[in-house]
This record gives C-alpha cells, sequence and structure tokens, in this order.
C-alpha cells in the first residue's frame, strides 16, 4: 500500500495525479514483488547449501563411525584397542587424541591404589594410548604406559568423576583455569598450541574406564556440540571394546593363573609323591652302599636324569671310630663313588667314577661339602662343566651327552657332611629350579640320615662282632673218638648282633663237653651276657661238674648279671671210652640224634627252664653214642622263621641231619643252605658230633682188683702199651705213677677197678677204684712211712686230680708227650677199627 501526502494547500490531488500514483505503485508493487521472490529464492539457496553441508558433515560422522566400526576392537588387546580409538579419532575429528584408563583395571587389584572418595576425587590413569596426525606438532607430556594421579580439579579427573564430558571450545586464561593443579600440563597445553580440546569419559556396562581426550592445534574450528557428540559415540564404541578387552585379559590372565596353579599343584603333587616314596624307599637295610643306591633308584627320572652319589673316602672306610670326618678349609677332598644311576639311553656312567673307585672331588664339589650348602647351575656350558668334573677329559662326553643342568647336594646328618650327591638333566630339558633344590636337599636328607644310621650301627655291630668273636672259642681241639664239625653264623645285617654260643671243652681222661646256649635278645648287652655265661660254663665243667649241677650254677650267674636277662643252655659230656654221653637242658630246644642206620630224632630231654628263671631243677639224662651216630646240637635262630611253623623247621632239620655226606663239615653246611639260606635275622650257633670207631692205638684199658700182684700187672700192661704207641721215653715215669696210684687205691679205697691209658695231646693215666674221697696232698714228717705218694705225682706229672663216679671215684695223670709224638690218627666215620681194647694180664 501507497499513501500520498501532501502538505497543507490550497491543491488537492486531482484524477491524473490519482492515476499517476497508481501507476507508480503499480510498478513499485512489482519491483517489491520481484524483490521478494528473489530474497525467497536466495534463502531457500542458502538454506539448501546449508543443509547440503550439514548432510556432508554427517556424512562424515557417519564414515568416521563406521570407520571407528571397523576399527576398534579389533582385537582383545587393551593398548591396541586405545591406539585404534587415536587413530580413527585423528582422522577427521581431532589432531591428536590421548586414551588413558584407570590403573586399578589395568593392573587387575581389584582396587584403587588411593581413595576416591568424596573427599578425594582425583584418579590415577595409566596412559595406553597418544596419537597425532601428521603435523599437528604435539609432544606427549609423558610417555604410553606412564601412570599418573589427576587432581580432582583437571578436567580428566573431573570427567570422570562426574562421569560427564569436558568441552573447552577455546583455550584462553578461563580455559587454562582447569590445569591450576597441574602446572605441567597447563605449560604443555601453551607449548603445544592446543586451541581447543574436550575430554569424553569411556563408559561401559555402567563402569567408567578411563577418559579419551581429543585435542586441535592447527585445526582453526573449535570443538562444538556436535564434535562432543561425535566424540562421545567413539568412546562409546572404544570402551565397549576396551571392556571386552579387559574382561578378556582377566579371564586370560586368570586362566592363565589356573594353570599354572594345575602346573604348580601338579609338581607339588610329584613332589609330594617323591617325598612319600623317599620315606617308604630309602633307609630300608642299614647298608651303606644300599641307601646310597636306593636313593639314585628313587631320583631316576622323575627328577634327574644322571645321579652320582659319593662319601668320603674317611666315612667309608675309617668312618666307624669317634671321630667326625674332616673336610679341609681349602683344596679338594677325596671321595669314592657308592651309587650311579642314568635314565635309559644316555651313556654318562663312563664320565663318573666306578663305584668303588677313589678320587680327588672337583672344586663345585669341594666348595658344596666344605660350606655345607647345595649348588645349582642351571644352565651348564662347558665353562662350567670344567668345574664339575673332576678330570677334563670328562668335559667333551658330559657336552655330547647334553648336560644342561646340574645340582650337587652335600648329605649331612647330625652336622657332619657325608658326602655328597649330584643330579643331572640331560632328557629332561627343564634346567633345576629353586624348588627342585629344596627337594633334592630333603631328599639327600633322608639319605643322609639313613647312611649315617648305617655308619654307626655297623660300628656298633663290628663292636659288638669283635666282642663276640673274642668270646668265641678260638679253637676247636681234636677229640679221640668224636669228629666235631660246627658253624657260627651272625645275624644279617638288618638285624642286632645276638647272644648266640656255643663251646667245646676238653676234660680229663679224653672227654669232651659240648655246649650250645642263647641269650635272650640282642645288642651289646647279649653279648656282653653271653661272655659271662660262657666263661661261667667252661669254668663248671673244667671242674668236672655233672651237665645238671652246671646249669644250676649257671642258673644263679645268670640271675646275678642282670634282672631280666634270661638264657637257654644245652651241656653235653661225651666220654670216648664207652661212647656215654650225659646232658642237660635249661630251655633250649631239644638236640638232634642221628643213628647209624640214618634215623633221626628229636631227643626227649626233661626241658627245664631258662637260666635265670631260678627255682627249677635240672636233670641229666645219660645215654649211649653208638658209633657213626652223629649228635646235633643248635640255637633257635638255625629252625625258627617268621612265617613258618617251629615244627616245620625242626623236621627239616632231622631229614637234613640224616642225609649221608661225605664229611661232617659238609652236613653243617647243608643244613645252614637248607634252613637259613645264609641269612638270619637272629644269631644261629651248630655243633655236630660223630661217634667214631674206637681205635688201639689211643686208648687201653685194663680191669683190676683188690689183690696186691694187680700193681704188678698195672705196671706191665703200662709199658707194653707205651711201647706199642711208640712212647718208651715215658714208660719209666708212667709206671711209677701208675703204681703209686694203684697201690693207693689198694691201701686206702675198697679195692681199684679199672685202669685207662689214653692218648691224646697228651698221655692220660686213669684209675678207677670204689671209693668216693678224693686224694689229696699231705705234709708227712721224717719219721713217716708214708705219705709222700702224692707229692711224687704232684711233681712228675704235668696235672692231675680226681673225679666223682656214681660208685667211687677216678684218678687221673696227665703227662706230657714228646716234641716228636703227634697226636693219634683217628679214623673216619664209618672207617675200620678194631673196637675198644681191653687187656688182661
Amino acid at each position: 500500500m501507497v499513501v500520498y501526502l501532501r502538505r497543507p494547500g490550497p491543491e488537492a490531488f486531482e484524477s491524473e495525479d490519482v492515476t499517476l500514483g497508481d501507476e507508480l505503485a503499480a510498478r513499485a508493487a512489482v519491483a517489491i514483488d520481484n524483490a521478494r521472490l528473489y530474497l525467497r529464492e536466495h534463502q531457500t539457496l542458502l538454506e539448501r547449501q546449508q543443509t547440503l553441508a550439514q548432510a556432508n558433515a554427517a556424512r562424515e560422522r557417519l564414515a568416521l563411525v563406521n570407520e571407528a566400526t571397523k576399527r576398534i576392537g579389533t582385537t582383545l588387546d587393551l593398548q591396541r584397542t586405545a591406539l585404534e580409538l587415536g587413530e580413527v579419532g585423528t582422522q577427521g575429528l581431532a589432531d591428536a587424541v590421548v586414551v588413558e584408563v584407570l590403573e586399578e583395571l589395568v593392573s587387575d587389584t581389584g582396587e584403587a591404589a588411593g581413595p576416591r572418595g568424596p573427599a578425594d576425587r582425583s584418579a590415577l590413569l595409566r596412559r595406553l594410548a597418544f596419537h597425532t596426525r601428521p603435523g599437528a606438532g604435539m609432544n606427549p607430556v609423558a610417555p604410553v604406559g606412564d601412570v599418573h594421579r589427576f587432581h580432582p580439579a583437571t578436567p580428566y579427573a573431573w570427567c570422570l568423576a562426574h562421569r560427564r564430558p569436558v568441552l573447552v571450545p577455546q583455550v584462553d586464561e578461563q580455559a587454562l583455569r582447569w590445569f591450576d593443579a597441574d602446572p605441567a600440563r597447563a605449560q604443555a597445553v601453551l607449548d603445544d598450541g592446543i586451541r581447543t580440546f574436550m575430554v569424553v569419559p569411556l563408559i561401559a556396562r555402567g563402569m567408567a574406564l578411563g577418559v579419551a581426550a581429543f585435542y586441535r592445534t592447527v585445526t582453526d574450528r573449535p570443538f562444538d556440540a556436535e564434535d562432543l557428540a561425535l566424540a562421545g559415540e567413539l568412546a562409546a564404541r572404544a570402551a565397549v571394546s576396551i571392556d571386552n578387552a579387559r574382561l578378556f585379559t582377566r579371564e586370560r590372565d586368570a586362566s592363565l593363573a589356573r594353570e599354572q596353579a594345575l602346573v604348580e599343584a601338579h609338581e607339588a603333587q610329584a613332589r609330594l609323591a617323591l617325598l612319600n616314596d623317599a620315606s617308604t624307599r630309602i633307609g630300608t637295610t642299614l647298608d651303606l652302599q644300599r641307601t646310597a643306591e636306593e636313593l639314585v633308584e628313587l631320583v631316576i627320572p622323575r627328577f634327574a636324569d644322571f645321579v652320582t652319589v659319593d662319601l668320603l673316602d674317611s666315612v667309608v672306610e675309617n668312618g666307624f671310630g669317634d671321630d667326625e670326618p674332616h673336610i679341609p678349609e681349602d683344596g679338594r677332598v677325596l671321595l669314592r663313588a657308592v651309587a650311579v644311576g642314568e635314565v635309559n639311553g644316555i651313556d654318562m656312567v663312563g664320565a663318573a667314577d666306578q663305584v668303588g673307585q677313589a678320587s680327588q672331588s672337583a672344586a663345585v664339589y669341594a666348595e658344596s661339602l666344605r660350606t655345607g650348602r647345595s649348588i645349582l647351575i642351571d644352565q651348564v656350558d662347558e665353562s662350567a662343566l670344567h668345574r664339575i668334573t673332576a678330570h677334563p677329559d670328562r668335559v667333551e662326553p658330559a657336552l655330547k651327552a647334553g648336560v644342561h643342568s646340574y645340582l650337587m647336594v652335600p648329605l649331612l646328618a647330625r652336622g657332619a657332611v657325608l658326602g655328597g650327591a649330584e643330579f643331572i638333566r640331560m632328557v629332561n630339558p627343564v634346567p633345576f629350579s629353586p624348588e627342585d633344590v629344596a627337594l633334592a636337599e630333603e631328599l639327600a636328607a633322608r639319605a643322609a640320615i639313613a647312611i649315617d644310621n648305617a655308619r654307626l650301627y655297623r660300628r656298633e655291630r663290628n663292636t659288638a662282632l669283635m666282642l663276640q668273636h673274642a668270646l668265641l672259642p678260638q679253637e676247636i681241639r681234636t677229640t679221640p673218638g668224636l669228629d666235631i664239625a660246627y658253624r657260627y653264623l651272625p645275624a644279617s645285617v638288618m638285624s642286632e648282633v645276638g647272644g648266640d654260643w656255643f663251646d667245646v671243652v676238653p676234660l680229663t681222661c679224653g672227654r669232651v663237653a659240648l655246649v650250645v646256649g642263647d641269650v635272650m635278645g640282642h645288642g651289646m648287652q647279649a653279648a656282653a651276657s653271653m661272655g659271662q655265661l660262657r666263661t661261667a660254663a667252661r669254668t663248671l665243667i673244667a671242674m668236672d661238674l655233672a651237665p645238671d649241677r652246671v646249669l644250676r650254677r649257671l642258673d644263679e650267674t645268670a640271675a646275678a648279671v642282670g634282672e631280666g636277662q634270661f638264657a637257654t643252655c644245652v651241656v653235653a659230656v661225651f666220654d670216648p671210652v664207652d661212647g656215654s654221653v650225659s646232658i642237660a637242658c635249661a630251655g633250649h630246644l631239644p638236640p638232634v640224634l642221628v643213628d647209624p642206620d640214618g634215623t633221626a630224632r628229636l631227643l626227649e630231654l626233661p626241658t627245664g627252664a631258662p637260666l635265670g628263671v631260678g627255682g627249677v631243677p635240672f636233670r641229666s639224662v645219660e645215654f649211649t653214642l653208638a658209633g657213626d651216630a652223629v649228635l646235633c646240637l643248635y640255637t633257635d635262630g638255625l629252625v625258627e622263621r617268621r612265617g613258618r611253623d617251629l615244627d616245620v623247621g625242626l623236621d627239616l632239620l632231622c631229614r637234613t641231619v640224616a642225609e649221608k655226606r661225605a664229611s661232617l663239615e659238609e652236613r653243617c653246611d647243608a643244613v645252614l643252605d637248607a634252613l637259613t639260606a645264609r641269612s638270619s635275622e637272629d644269631d644261629i650257633a651248630v655243633i655236630m658230633a660223630q661217634a667214631l670207631r674206637r681205635q688201639t692205638d689211643w686208648i687201653a684199658t685194663l680191669e683190676l682188683s683188690g689183690d696186691p700182684e694187680v700193681v704188678g700187672k698195672a705196671r706191665h700192661f703200662v709199658r707194653a702199651t707205651l711201647a706199642g704207641w711208640g712212647l718208651d721215653s715215658l714208660s719209666d715215669v708212667a709206671e711209677l705213677l701208675v703204681s703209686e696210684v694203684v697201690s693207693n687205691a689198694l691201701l686206702h679205697a675198697d679195692q681199684p677197678t679199672q685202669l685207662r691209658l689214653i692218648r691224646d695231646r697228651v698221655l692220660t693215666i686213669a684209675v678207677t677204684d670204689t671209693d668216693a674221697r678224693a686224694p689229696r696232698l699231705r705234709h708227712a714228717s721224717m719219721e713217716d712211712e708214708g705219705g709222700r705218694g702224692m707229692h711224687l705225682v704232684n711233681e712228675l706229672a704235668r696235672r692231675w686230680g680226681s673225679r666223682a663216679l656214681a660208685n667211687g671215684k677216678v684218678v687221673w695223670i696227665e703227662l706230657e708227650l714228646p716234641h716228636w709224638v703227634t697226636g693219634p690218627t683217628e679214623t673216619p666215620a664209618g672207617g675200620d677199627g678194631d673196637g675198644l681194647v681191653t687187656n688182661g694180664l
């Protein structure tokens, strides 16, 4: 609309004026409409251009998002995922991107390194990625992997605490106030020329993981809300990938930890099983070498491929004294190899000392023995082998065999070094570890205790055996009319020395006493008690006491030795003149008697009670041992065995003794082989006595009477017999002594009854009479006509004495044989003989 006005005046608008005004208005309207149309078209064009720009920007953002979808999270690695976010973010959004996550998530400790409550909203972050586009000109404040605690006022800690992004469109003084608490980063912002930045939290599954910071240094356009939204989208996608990587890493680490725990548990179980086996397999015997072999057999191949066990030479040779083994302060020590073992398929035995060989130790070996500590060489090379081996020529074979790990462990027991054990791995690729050292030391300690026990035991055993052998008879004299064989077998190494003993006591008139006893128990006390009882028994028997009286006195002796010290014993006295045997038993197993026809039986004797019980009577039994008959006395160690009935052992003994052999010695060996297999947990003592057929060259008898002429007959008998034996040099003395003893029997006894001449190691003259009174020496005065006969006997005889009989006594005299004369040659059992000679003149 157009309004025309005229100032107040006389003229009014005319029609022409109206027409003109209309024309002008019409033309103006057309121009205005044209302008309006142009403006509308221009506005539309601007709007179209803006929309196109927005669409292009949206496409770029969408492309960036698509790129992020493809590139972020391609691996399950935390650091790689963070770097992928930085690479995508610098393609069209920022000039530099920094990704940092909470340290507690990376280290997976389950807790923050410091408090993060209301009083402290700081953040401990680890830098995972720093990426810039070319030419950005931004230098990192800290390297990747650095851990830094951010003050609560910094944008990074604020972003995490509030879970909201921080957008700084323009870095000015107001924006720099974000870094008042972090001057280093404030200066870096200025130095790097940062124009705008934004910090976006990394949130996944409701948990804040860290922050992503986007910086522009060369791009003029400041970050706006759309950039912030895009950064948030990228951060969200990266956060999920980072969380996935975190969870995967945690599960992987947990799985590896579980696997490692299973491996360690398996190894621990294997070590425990090895230790458990060691408790049952090491030290089963009290033998030095066997104990070392048990250690070697246990650890191959479960622990090592090659093992040697060496002991100090002083321990092996002289290790049973009171002195502890000596280890020199410097230099090498002399060792003796006692056990060597290796895995099948390798040849290393030639590179070590052979069992029983002694040599100087290597440097490492000597050092370990001196210090008493184990030495581990987990990775063995040629220089190490020169220290490990004692001989340079063994280095090359060891290298060829593939030695790669070595462990030396000293054998320590009760504060003393006994030797050492070497453990070597070749086939097993895993080197020895500290855990293996602890295991080897435990195994070596157990073996060392067992070896030291064997050392101490053998010392005690040797002492006891020495004492026992010293107390046992050193020589058994031959006896006329009796073939004797004996065996003494100490207990096996696993058992203590026992108290078994035997004795063969020569008596007057050619008689002999056989004794077998067994002190109950083992050890030094049993051996000492055995010695006392054996000495007492020998003394009592030498006094010509009957077997039952000997046992009665031994019973008193055993009771005096010590309370609870008991022993069993059997005593048999054999007279070669008539083959009579007088035997008594004190709780002992019955002897075995084999008749000449080969029938074996156990003698039925009054068993009595063991010596030391007291109050139990003993009784002697007499029988005749016929020619070729065998009497066997033994201890219970011969027939008693675990898991075998005693009657079975006795029956086997009877059958074995009854078997015909070429000699009595062979019978003894057969008995030991059949019943003991040369190994017994108890001592064994065996005596076998076989009656021989009587010979004329060693015994002669003459029956006497009360006729006074018997004295002359006795002298003539003595001279004739000695001449037949080639003992003419003794005839004068023997006639004189016989004359005196027979005359005394006629004068002081009822009558003499028998004269015996026995040729053994000495010449024995025995006169039997019917009077029980023993002759004695008297001091005759100058006026006495008699009383000097026994003085004459005492001066001329080697020994003399008397022995009571059931119906009288026997007076015996011994004369020394000339030095050129030996005892009689006896005919073995079953040989020819003329029997007992009885002469009557």
